[in-house]
Order: structure tokens, then sequence, then C-alpha cells
């Protein structure tokens, strides 16, 4: 088994290598089966908190008054 490590992917979701302990909003733990998983980073995905694709048409840009995200479809 990999050691515990999050990987932040440019533009793209966090990679989680487990065993990490994810806990819900209320603080109750995410029963999880897979040796690694991946987190959405910019909410659009459909299936929070795990990374469902949608970021792939999500863009976010930094401008001169702050990051600005938009919808690509």
């Amino acid at each position: 088994m990999a050691e515990p490590s999050i990987t932040i992917r440019d533009n793209g979701p966090y990679v989680v290598t487990m065993p990490v302990e994810i806990l819900d909003a209320k603080g109750n733990p995410l029963t999880i089966t897979r040796e690694r998983i991946t987190l959405c980073r910019c909410g659009a995905s459909n299936n929070k908190p795990f990374y469902d694709g949608l970021s792939l048409m999500h863009i976010s840009e930094p401008t001169r008054l702050g990051m600005i995200s938009y919808a690509v479809f």
C-alpha cells in the first residue's frame, strides 16, 4: 500500500492516495474503499466532494480584480 498523500494537479482535482480519513461537513467519516480518489476543488462537481470531470469544462482565470470562474459548454 502506498503512503498517504495529497497531490494538487494544475487546474484539476486533488488526488488523494489512501489511507486518509475524510470527514463530511458534520464531522462524520466517509467510507472509502478505493486506494486513490480525486476531490473537486472548483465546486462544479455534482458529486461533491469527489471530482466528477465537470471541472474539465470549468475554467478559473486570474484577473487584476481576482479570480474569475466560468463554465464552458
